[in-house]
């Protein structure tokens, strides 16, 4: 029986080619995206779930009573929260080096990915040793503070094709200790929520017998393993931790020690200080979303396109039953045709998928592959089939099954307006969506170009860094002859160094005793403001002349209105750092205008600048002429070489960073108006179905219409009016839609335009005069038959 269904089905398929690649086209389109949609959704979820004990690790932040919330938390945490909660079985803490100098025989290398590790780092974390094993490791990293694991990548960009075993190299960054290599290890897979390159004990990090008991000093990540998912530790416990342990003025009621299993870092965190890029559940969800919307309009246009052809079928249905057939074998015999069509769609899905997925890995920054030996691949893509096939295809089933044999067999049954209320409400469904997509697009384009075009508070385009090499950084005459090599280039307008962010608690004049407020604080030299091109509210810039700008500080205008101050009135009041090791008033010389170091998403913080005139500083930044960028580059790595000490030369572009920031989302928005041109020509082809079952079913209406004087243009209008009511309903609903979930979105940027009301607009009319395009051709079509023709129709 099940051999006879699949003839048949596949005669049909060869007797009606045109329809059938029609069918095949849309359903293919549409599972290759829902399938690679599929495969992004899966890798994101999978994020750390290959290590053993995933389920039961848990990451401590710190939420600090004057400030943010960051990834790390200070280093005495963790064995107070050990000494205090049995149900933590184990816990760890590393540390991490973005980059780090490391030293050889004759060779200096700069090496991302740092980590600096207890030994229990191992019990939590599934590392694979290519050479070497966990239990010695373990042990060496307990008795010694010299040992050092790299990865195979690693071992060989060091060391060649050399055995790394026992080879030893120094990091500059981590004093004179040698490290001697007792282990090389696999790198973690990409689905991980942060890598490493090297692995060294965290013993050896000078910074920790300074913060051994400070708890507002946040410099290392501290994860736990609780077996027992029931007793992990709620807010409640934990601010109970913090009153016992943090003194009083790190404590209070602004304090907290959020906790967020290991799983839902990738897409649930967005920290400072956090390991890596992270991803967002808004963002796996919109593609998602796109993915299974984009294959229910395949599966609209297949039930559109199908019930739109039933005319032709009519007779065949009518003979069936006329000899015997039942409606049961007809359903099975129509379902099973949609199957076939299905599967062949699946194949040329899967085909499609393959040639996309390089374009879908470029648009997401993402490296992922479709791999068929995975449990779920194959169950997923013959679940797809079935699916597709079978939901897709009843509806044609029952409808086409239930033919009066006797009016099928005359030519009226297929004609007749039964279930044209269904197929109408699949066209609003399908325009519903183009709608929604359309306006998704519009508004994300917007906001981008808000982004771009947004004034950030300083000049950014010719904007670059240089790292500061171990020789500059000794010897401060070294330094200042190698700024003032490159202050004298012509194409190089400033120059300053400066030092990284970090953030101070702080006491201003009026403040409240109790109350704790905090900055983030830089200290660079004077002429770095102008360097960045940040401009004054009020105030002055620092100046080397002033004797008294060796206590200088400037903030910025966020910080300025926190203090409850207008920026006028702060000049001249003075600030304090109560955790410094040497107290020291400030003066307060100047307000900047708020500047964004952060990407819009983010709001702006208190920022500090404390001018120093020392001529030491880790980083330089060059203020250059936008013309010949290239030679100015080559002229300043010139100059690097005859100062620096073998370090290889690494420039950045602040303008590049500023778009790495938003790389994520340009994609996404390029990603999503590729998606929706392809969801528009699915619903087009859908709509155009009906309206070839519309020109049928209208045949004789239309011969006659012509034969009592009707012009192409009246039957035009005629069949543009039908469809332009529903496409017009459909859009209204999928702006509000639109609405609905842009503004939601929305709310992610701290800093966003205004969409408005000329994007829906736009969508509505972009979306209805896609649809009567759409419809007329078909209608000009019937329009320009002979009457005669069309009244002799049976």
């Amino acid at each position: 029986m099940l051999q006879n269904y699949l003839k048949i089905a596949w005669r049909t398929i060869q007797k009606y080619r045109g329809y059938s690649l029609m069918n095949i086209l849309g359903l293919s389109l549409g599972i290759a995206i829902f399938f690679l949609c599929f495969i992004l959704v899966s890798f994101e979820l999978s994020f750390d779930r290959f290590h053993e004990k995933a389920g039961n690790i848990y990451r401590v932040h710190q939420k600090f009573n004057d400030g943010g919330t960051t990834a790390r938390v200070s280093y005495p945490i963790k064995d107070r929260l050990m000494a205090d909660y049995s149900q933590i079985e184990n816990a760890t803490s590393f540390s991490y080096f973005f980059n780090g100098r490391v030293v050889m025989e004759d060779r200096k290398l700069i090496e991302d990915d740092l980590l600096l590790i207890e030994p229990t780092f191992f019990d939590f974390f599934n590392v694979n040793f290519i050479k070497g094993d966990k239990t010695s490791t373990q042990r060496a990293f307990s008795e010694n503070r010299n040992d050092a694991i790299l990865t195979e990548e690693t071992a060989k960009r060091l060391f060649g094709e050399a055995d790394p075993m026992g080879k030893s190299f120094t990091v500059e960054e981590l004093g004179e200790t040698t490290f001697i290599v007792s282990g090389v290890v696999e790198k973690f897979p990409a689905n991980s929520h942060f890598t490493f390159n090297m692995l060294l004990p965290l013993d050896v990090f000078p910074i920790l017998e300074e913060v051994e008991n400070n708890f507002n000093n946040p410099v290392v990540y501290t994860y736990l393993y609780i077996p027992d998912q029931s007793q992990a530790l709620d807010q409640d416990e934990l601010d109970k931790f913090i009153a016992r342990h943090f003194p009083e003025r790190y404590g209070g009621k602004d304090a907290h020690l959020p906790v967020i299993a290991m799983t839902d870092i990738h897409l649930n965190s967005s920290l400072y200080y956090e390991l890596g890029q992270n991803s967002s559940v808004l963002y796996v969800s919109i593609v998602g979303s796109i993915g299974f919307l984009i294959l229910v309009l395949a599966c609209i246009n297949f039930t559109n396109l199908t019930t739109a052809r039933a005319a032709r079928r009519a007779r065949e249905v009518g003979m069936r039953k006329a000899l015997g057939a039942a409606r049961a074998s007809l359903v099975k015999q129509f379902i099973g045709e949609a199957v076939v069509i299905s599967f062949i769609a699946v194949f040329f899905g899967v085909i499609i998928a393959e040639l996309l997925l390089p374009l879908f890995n470029l648009r997401l920054g993402r490296q992922l592959v479709i791999d068929y030996y995975t449990w779920y691949t194959i169950p997923i893509l013959i679940s797809i089939g079935l699916g597709v096939g079978i939901l897709s295809g009843s509806y044609p089933a029952f409808f086409l099954s239930s033919f009066n044999p006797v009016k099928a067999l005359k030519g009226d049954e297929g004609r007749a307006t039964k279930g044209i209320l269904i197929r109408e409400g699949l066209v609003v469904i399908q325009f519903v969506v183009v709608t929604f997509l359309l306006i998704t697009i519009l508004s994300l384009k917007k906001q981008l170009n808000y982004i771009a075009t947004k004034d950030l508070g300083y000049n950014y385009e010719n904007l670059i860094f240089l790292r500061s090499s171990d020789k500059m950084i000794e010897n401060e005459e070294l330094y200042q002859a190698f700024t003032e090599a490159l202050e004298h280039h012509p194409q190089v307008e400033h120059v300053a160094g400066f030092s990284n962010f970090f953030y101070n608690a702080l006491i201003h004049e009026g403040m409240d005793p109790n109350a704790r407020k905090g900055a983030l604080t830089m200290v660079a030299g004077p002429s770095y403001i102008e360097a960045m091109g940040m401009e004054l509210v009020a105030g002055r810039f620092p100046s080397r002349d002033i004797k008294s700008d060796s206590s200088a500080i400037l903030f910025n205008e966020t910080a300025i209105r926190e203090f409850g101050w207008e920026p006028v009135d702060a000049i001249g009041k003075t600030i304090d750092f109560p955790d410094a090791t040497e107290p020291v008033a400030f003066t307060i010389i100047g307000v900047l205008k708020d500047f964004h170091l952060e990407d819009l998403t983010i709001k702006i913080q208190a920022m500090a600048i404390i001018p120093s005139m020392s001529e030491q500083f880790s980083t330089t930044c060059l203020q250059i002429s936008p013309e010949n960028k290239d030679q100015t580059v080559a002229d300043i790595q010139t100059l690097w070489e005859r100062y620096d000490d073998g370090w290889p030369f690494q420039v950045f572009f602040m303008r590049d960073g500023i778009e790495q920031q938003y790389e994520a989302i340009v994609n996404l928005n390029h990603l999503m108006q590729e998606f929706t041109y392809l969801a528009i020509f699915i619903a087009c082809m859908g709509l155009f179905g009906l309206a070839a079952f519309s020109a049928e079913r209208r045949t004789k209406e239309i011969g006659i219409r012509k034969a009592l004087g009707a012009t192409i243009g009246d039957v035009w209008q005629l069949m543009v009016r039908e469809f332009f009511r529903l496409v017009l309903a459909a859009t209204l609903i999928g702006s509000l839609l639109g609405f609905f979930i842009v503004s939601n979105w929305m709310i992610n940027f701290a800093y966003r335009t205004n969409i408005g009301v000329p994007i829906y607009v736009i969508s509505i009319i972009l979306a209805t005069g896609i649809a009567v395009i759409t419809v007329s051709y078909q209608a000009i079509k019937s329009a320009r038959v002979n009457p005669v023709k069309s009244l002799r129709v049976e």
